[in-house]
């Protein structure tokens, strides 16, 4: 290709020097919009022909030129930017007269603006296929774990009695709030910056619309102001990205802390797991530790993004072009990331004995200090006072709670509230009975299996609308290259 970057500065500005040029350049990020940019020059072509601003046999032929590029094109760091590099190879292949009017009513800023856009509302549907196979696994997992007790944590400490079912649950519907916001961004995405020129529109009429319609698109950024210079999306897919990692983060933290000889509640297979170069008999997580410090990065792409536009003012500036490679290797971070989980814990084997033995009595008590104090005739605070009491008993005397319980809870309630009561032994070994404590528990979103098997069954339906969103904008992207390819057609004489 020949390095005619005359065609941007024209008698206007001398050649840069090789090191600003390398500066200024973005065409190592600028591969991903390369298609985009075809496309968006192609359906720019078929709305000056169709407003008669254009002739046929010109636009036929920039056109042609155009969709002579393919995956082999290289990219010349001396033109700045995709949209120099596709300009000069049409000029250069069919003449300047002919070429030339490539750029005809358009500006590089709502062209760049656009391709991003494609770009990323293709990404979004990737993520959101990537969290629904993500879902389902959990979802599966869930259904087959439903009689895995477990300890529950707050401060990292044992909380209450779940089971693993629950605790899956729990990811799987962090996650479709993440799905939530991807559609919402999505449609916020899918709208056409292209025929706002650099700034303030241009003086020949185009049809945005058209283009719009073409390239897919469900409408148009209308002021051609806000249209050329936000990046408003892209902090907003940053942010749903950082999201979605920290819900990822939870559940990969989990099976390294899970994985550890001190809990051994999971096995992670050995496809996602490492050795030492040292330790023969090591077994490391690798891969769930790698996920977990992708979250960092991606974090650090949003800062830096909100970093480059916080002081810009209102009109395009160049500082906005280095926002666009963090968000590219945030997408593919976060797309890597969710992939790996989705087929790590397929792979996972959960040790329901090992879970079943961190289970003790002290978990039971807040739920006996709620059966004194709606059986009894007792205060809540005074009940988890005389609980309180029995279970440092139980700690300091190595005895289970449920026996200090049936010997001990008479003279405890009658020195903490004086009153005497007699308590329903039979009741009290219902209550510390595991299974008998999650399944009695059936409020909306508690653990017991009655429950759960009630989300399961709900999730299911959600998971398969979330699968409906996709398919359907994945459709409608598929109608535009369909419409696009007919009216090159029709253009050239060869539709119906």
């Amino acid at each position: 290709m020949t390095n005619d970057i005359d065609i941007l500065r024209g008698n206007r500005l001398s050649k840069t020097s090789d090191l600003a040029s390398s500066f200024i350049s973005s065409t190592d990020e600028d591969l991903l919009i390369l298609d985009p940019v075809k496309k968006i020059n192609i359906a720019h072509m078929l709305m000056l022909v169709k407003q008669n601003i254009l002739d046929k046999k010109t636009a036929n032929k920039c056109i042609k030129t155009l969709k002579s590029i393919d995956d082999s094109f290289e990219l010349d760091p001396g033109l700045e930017d995709v949209h120099m590099n596709v300009e000069s190879f049409v000029i250069n292949r069919i003449g300047s007269e002919t070429g030339g009017q490539l750029n005809l009513a358009k500006s590089r800023n709502d062209q760049v603006a656009t391709a991003i856009r494609m770009t990323t509302r293709t990404f979004i549907l990737s993520i959101l296929t990537s969290i629904h196979d993500l879902q389902k696994v959990l979802l599966n997992l869930a259904k087959t774990h439903t009689d895995y007790l477990m300890p529950s944590f707050t401060h990292l400490q044992h909380a209450q009695i779940i089971t693993l079912s629950h605790n899956l649950l729990a990811h799987y519907d962090s996650l479709s709030r993440d799905v939530d916001r991807f559609q919402e961004t999505y449609d916020r995405v899918n709208k056409s910056p292209q025929g706002s020129g650099a700034i303030a529109s241009v003086i020949i009429h185009v049809d945005r619309d058209y283009i719009a319609k073409l390239l897919g698109f469900n409408g148009i950024v209308e002021n051609s102001i806000d249209a050329t210079t936000t990046r408003d999306f892209c902090i907003e897919l940053l942010s749903n990205l950082t999201l979605l990692m920290l819900n990822i983060e939870k559940i990969v933290n989990e099976l390294v802390l899970w994985s550890t000889s001190e809990f051994s509640y999971v096995e992670i297979s050995d496809e996602f797991s490492s050795t030492s170069s040292i330790m023969p008999q090591k077994k490391n997580p690798v891969i769930a530790e790698l996920i977990r410090s992708k979250s960092s990065i991606i974090i650090g792409d949003l800062v830096a993004s909100i970093g480059i536009i916080k002081s810009l003012t209102l009109g395009y500036s160049i500082d906005i072009q280095d926002l666009t490679p963090r968000l590219w290797n945030s997408i593919n971070k976060s797309l890597s990331s969710v992939q790996l989980l989705s087929n790590m814990l397929n792979t996972c084997k959960f040790n329901k004995e090992s879970m079943y033995a961190n289970l003790d009595d002290t978990m039971i008590a807040a739920d006996l200090a709620n059966y004194l104090a709606s059986n009894y005739n007792i205060s809540f605070r005074q009940s988890h006072h005389i609980v309180g009491t029995l279970s440092k008993s139980s700690i300091d005397s190595n005895t289970k709670l449920s026996e200090l319980v049936k010997t001990d809870i008479d003279k405890i309630t009658k020195k903490i509230t004086g009153k005497t009561i007699k308590v329903n032994v039979s009741e009290i070994d219902s209550i510390f009975n595991y299974s008998n404590n999650v399944n009695s528990k059936t409020t909306n979103g508690s653990p017991s299996n009655s429950e759960s098997n009630r989300m399961i069954k709900l999730r299911t339906v959600q998971l398969s609308n979330s699968s409906k969103f996709i398919k359907k904008q994945q459709n409608l992207l598929t109608k535009s290259e369909i419409l696009l390819e007919k009216s090159i057609r029709n253009l050239s004489g060869g539709g119906n």
